[in-house]
């Protein structure tokens, strides 16, 4: 097969997806400044303890920024102190504030 018939199967199967794929209605986001997040230990242990809230449909690590956004589904509130458990359960070791 040639390349170019590679390549664009590729990118007709990415569009298919994104096309059929259910778009994430969110109805809050969160975000979490994590100043001092260095590697994926921390990042992969945040994440996992916040996607175990009841509601968070997404976490997402926005690594430049030392930041966490936390995407919470449309029927679903969770309070500030569903994150703060979270984020102790994690054992995340640096300072964090939540972005109002």
């Amino acid at each position: 097969m040639k390349p170019y018939i590679l390549a664009v199967m590729i990118f007709l199967s990415s569009i298919l997806i994104l096309l059929i794929s259910p778009p994430i209605i969110a109805a809050e986001v969160i975000i979490l400044s994590v100043s001092g997040i260095r590697g994926p230990y921390c990042a992969y242990g945040l994440e996992k303890r916040l996607l175990e809230i009841e509601g968070v449909i997404r976490v997402d690590l926005l690594w430049k920024e030392e930041k966490i956004r936390v995407i919470v589904a449309k029927d679903k509130k969770i309070t500030i102190d569903d994150v703060h458990r979270a984020v102790s359960r994690a054992d995340y070791p640096y300072n964090y504030t939540i972005i109002p």
